[in-house]
């Protein structure tokens, strides 16, 4: 008597997983002069890291958006967008829009 266990030829319905698009702006503070090759590789490993990450029903935080794009060589991440945590429903999974990385001066 178990509701979970579905007869051989049961109907299923099925939904299909739909994406919701992140739009991610930011402003870096550098250590020191670095050039668009250094944040190409910054924005490379960002997007390789949102990927592995992202899941049916995963939520990022600005927090973890903060986190994966502090290297070595950045002093500070001001974070533009998102402001809040942005959550999936069970049937979404979070795809990364557009990544938006300014330098500031100083």
């Amino acid at each position: 008597d178990q509701d979970h266990i579905k007869p051989a030829f049961d109907i299923v319905q099925v939904t299909m997983a739909t994406p919701k698009p992140v739009d991610v702006s930011v402003e870096l503070k550098l250590m020191g002069r670095y050039g668009a090759a250094f944040l190409n590789t910054l924005r490379n490993s960002f997007s390789a890291a949102w990927s592995a990450s992202s899941r049916l029903g995963w939520s990022v935080s600005p927090a973890w958006i903060i986190r994966e794009l502090k290297a070595k060589e950045v002093f500070g991440v001001k974070l533009s967008s998102p402001t809040d945590d942005v959550s999936a429903k069970p049937s979404e999974y979070l795809v990364l829009g557009s990544l938006q990385i300014g330098v500031a001066e100083g």
